[in-house]
């Protein structure tokens, strides 16, 4: 497994550092984590401990996917018994793959006759172009089992379980009934021994279903196993778009907090990273990306200086106060009160240090809402007129928590942002707007609008 985790589970990079909780998954970069997240996080709470109880030394980690008609429920982590089918030969024994499989009103039982197996051997979207076992996800044949029966299968992530639209417009298909994923141990063809399932192996799993293709009979992520296979598979189609679309970076910004420019050997606050293109930011779908802390709205200011659209995305504060008796260690919770007076005012300090820390002025700056619509949000129906959020050029309040620690900043339509164009709208909200704002009531809403849009003033700053 270590040899494996040198290459980042994202866009396959080498020297890549394991996930400090579940150490199952490697990432060159905070933004390739970010972009594994919405799919790592459910596993990754619970992957250490569940394996430290393996029942016997012939069980091996697996996933299931059960289905369910009526909740939503995440996948599960599931130990499955080797059961050898020939000489040799093992396979998760017979008895468990009926249970797991079972679907009510169906009668028991799961042969090779209504069920399909696909074996994974490469992923090409995240830069793995052989895997060094073979992954197998196994599933009831939708065309030799009840259709009325198997239900839309709802531990999927989102956009697999609800994929209705991908099936109409991109030849997707909706997965139906549960799924059982297991590793071989080996690339062969009928690989003899069984491995454990890794969060890596996970990933995997659900980018082979989120890219199969019926009418190919395999997954567009797959050449060894899928494509390469099929001779009706032009190489200029589908799998060309993979490789040369989602496969690639583009250049954002990460706009450093206080805390994490004085940690910064150069002291920089605007640095160039690059961001994979199946990050959160760049997915039309809001809601996943606003629970996972992206700002899926694009930002007023960038749209109404510059005409493009920015997105956000928070970074997770990292640097802590030095801890003494009492010391808090997370932000924003501050210690018990102790007894001893400077302990508690050195704890104190402490706290009001590390807030100082996380300010981000930068982004206090470019989250507020100074858009061509003069009128105040809060002047709508159904909105609370107390809401001083809702003003005009205010931080509306679903920014709020991206006005503190870093931020990554890119454009939505996935080209490169420029450090100096960051900057010098920084600059220009900074030395321009802010001082007008201040005098709203004198200057009014129009001059403030005509000093974010003026291309002079900006390139001054460049």
């Amino acid at each position: 497994m270590e040899g494996r985790l040198r290459q980042c589970t994202i866009c396959g990079a080498f020297s890549a550092k394991p996930c400090s909780h579940c150490c199952s998954t490697a990432y060159c970069s905070p933004e390739c984590e970010q972009t594994d997240w919405p799919i790592h996080k459910t596993p990754c709470s619970y992957f250490q401990n569940f394996r430290a109880c393996r029942p016997s030394g012939s069980h091996y980690l697996g996933v299931w996917f059960p289905m369910t008609g009526d909740r939503q429920r995440p996948p599960e982590l599931c130990w499955l018994q080797a059961e050898e089918v020939e000489k040799g030969i093992f396979e998760p024994a017979q008895t468990q793959v009926d249970l797991m499989l079972r679907v009510p009103g169906r009668p028991a039982g799961c042969s090779p006759d209504n069920s399909v197996v696909h074996v994974v051997r490469s992923n090409i979207l995240r830069g793995r172009p052989r895997l060094p076992d073979s992954l197998h996800i196994m599933y009831l044949d939708q065309d030799k089992n009840d259709d009325r029966l198997l239900k839309v299968n709802e531990t999927l992530p989102q956009n697999l379980a609800s994929a209705k639209k991908k099936e109409e417009e991109e030849g997707g298909i909706q997965w139906k009934g549960p799924l059982l994923v297991y590793l071989k141990a080996g690339t062969d063809f009928d690989a003899p021994n069984m491995a454990d399932v890794t969060l890596t192996d996970y990933r995997d799993a659900i980018d082979y279903l989120s890219y199969y293709r019926p009418a190919l009979s395999g997954s567009l992520i797959d050449l060894v196993g899928g494509l390469t296979a099929h001779p009706d598979a032009s190489p200029y189609g589908d799998d060309e778009y993979i490789m040369t679309r989602l496969t690639q970076k583009v250049q954002g910004v990460r706009i450093n907090c206080v805390g994490d420019q004085l940690a910064d050997p150069d002291g920089r606050r605007f640095v160039a990273v690059d961001v994979p293109k199946t990050h959160p930011l760049f997915k039309n779908s809001s809601s996943d990306a606003e629970e996972d802390g992206c700002c899926s709205d694009m930002l007023d200011v960038a749209h109404t200086s510059l005409g493009e659209g920015w997105v956000t995305y928070t970074y997770k504060y990292k640097h802590k106060t030095p801890r003494g008796r009492g010391g808090g260690r997370h932000r924003n919770i501050l210690p018990y009160p102790f007894n001893d007076r400077n302990t508690n005012e050195r704890s104190l300090a402490d706290a009001r240090q590390e807030e100082a820390n996380q300010r981000n002025p930068c982004a206090e700056k470019l989250m507020r809402r100074i858009s061509g619509d003069l009128r105040d949000l809060r002047r709508f129906p159904g909105s609370d007129e107390d809401d001083q959020s809702l003003r005009w050029a205010a931080i509306p309040k679903w920014r709020l928590p991206l006005t503190t620690g870093s931020i990554l900043v890119v454009k939505r339509d996935q080209t490169d942002l420029k450090i100096s164009t960051v900057r010098a709208l920084c600059q220009l909200l900074e030395y321009r707007v802010m001082p007008l704002l201040a005098r709203e009531q004198e200057v009014g809403k129009r001059e403030i609008l005509d000093a974010l849009k003026d291309k002079e003033a900006l390139k001054g700053f460049m």
